[in-house]
């Protein structure tokens, strides 16, 4: 009997230790990858996940509020460790470790089992401050939007508004929202919401048209400013949405809540404008290719003072035609156009082009 129970007690042992050796393989398997991900929905038609070469589709039933809910360790093999997520194919968009909703993106470059360190919980979506660009943390997004609506007003409408934390001293440009006419914003990421806030207009030099709390009705060189933290605080909300013209709030908004709201208050601003355009001819007083014309075109190149013949001469054949890109994209400091260093050619000298917008306008149609 005694060596009955030894082999029963050495079975027992081998036993066990099997046992153990299956779950401690089973544990290893699971840690590896284990938790939920979420992934911010990119708006694909079909969304799959790719681990080891293989494309695993995603039901959209694992879609929740915006986040594909994914279990971690039921998508793969024991031994998968890294992944990231596509459309369709290797052509299409994807969203890896660096790049989000992309095409051409770098197979390589994958998320791994180890983003999530001890946690149980993974969040993948783009980084709100960087189109384009993958945030990987193992908290939910810490991010506030500020949405803004400008006034219907001409000046309003071909100006960028400025966030300032300062009274209009210095400011920050909002973004143009994509996806809504007219409205601009600013988000703070990973960042404390500021106490207060103004926004005023990139063409207001002398801030002399603030707005604040009051909205446009009340712009003015010194508003009460716009309590953006205790807003955000308040409505325990991560968007906020301001209308500032009265004149553009939907029929039933109430009046005390001062245009701001939680919800897309799906209003349209202006998002396309209409503009008059003169076309006009000039003369050699001002620019060398605008002039008259004589057999080989030397004879008519006279008037622009520190331009030699040949310079002028040279000018005009760049002209002829359609001349594109001669002045940069955006307006300098006297919100007049600067010349691009590919037109000198066209133009001869910087001080050519501005002296067409800093004279008379009868001058400039003199033909």
């Amino acid at each position: 009997m005694k060596e009955n129970g030894k082999h029963v007690k050495s079975w027992l042992a081998k036993a066990v230790f099997g046992c153990s050796l299956l779950l401690g393989a089973a544990q290893t398997w699971a840690l590896s990858c284990s938790g939920n991900i979420y992934v911010a929905d990119p708006g694909w038609s079909s969304f799959q996940m790719v681990v080891d070469g293989g494309f695993n589709l995603i039901p959209s039933t694992s879609l929740s509020d915006g986040w594909y809910v994914i279990k971690a360790n039921s998508v793969g093999s024991q031994h998968a460790k890294d992944f990231f997520f596509a459309a369709s194919d290797w052509n299409g968009f994807g969203i890896t470790k660096s790049q989000y909703n992309v095409t051409g993106w770098n197979q390589n470059d994958k998320i791994s089992c180890s983003d999530f360190g001890t946690s149980e919980s993974l969040y993948i979506y783009e980084d709100p401050t960087t189109a384009g660009k993958t945030a990987v943390s193992t908290e939910p997004p810490d991010a506030k939007y500020f949405y803004f609506l400008p006034p219907d007003d001409q000046l309003w409408n071909s100006s960028i508004p400025m966030l300032s934390t300062d009274g209009g001293k210095t400011g920050v440009a909002m973004s143009t929202d994509p996806t809504r006419c007219g409205w601009f914003y600013y988000v703070w990421f990973n960042q404390e919401v500021p106490a207060s806030i103004t926004i005023y207009r990139d063409s207001d030099t002398e801030r002399g048209e603030l707005i604040g709390w009051d909205g446009y009705d009340g712009a003015g060189d010194a508003p009460t400013a716009i309590p953006m933290n205790d807003l955000f605080s308040s409505f325990s909300t991560n968007m906020i949405f301001f209308m500032s013209d009265p004149s553009m709030w939907p029929d039933d908004f109430p009046e005390a809540d001062k245009g701001f709201a939680v919800k897309d208050p799906m209003v349209d601003g202006n998002c396309e404008y209409h503009l008059a355009a003169i076309i006009y001819d000039s003369d050699a007083s001002l620019h060398p290719a605008f002039s008259c014309y004589s057999a080989g075109g030397e004879g008519c190149q006279y008037g622009v003072p520190g331009v030699s013949a040949d310079q002028a001469q040279a000018a005009v054949n760049a002209c002829i035609g359609v001349t594109h890109g001669i002045v940069q994209d955006t307006l300098g400091p006297d919100k007049k156009p600067l010349l691009k260093t590919t037109a000198m050619g066209v133009w001869v000298k910087r001080a050519l082009l501005a002296k067409h917008f800093s004279i008379s306008f009868s001058i400039r149609l003199r033909v």
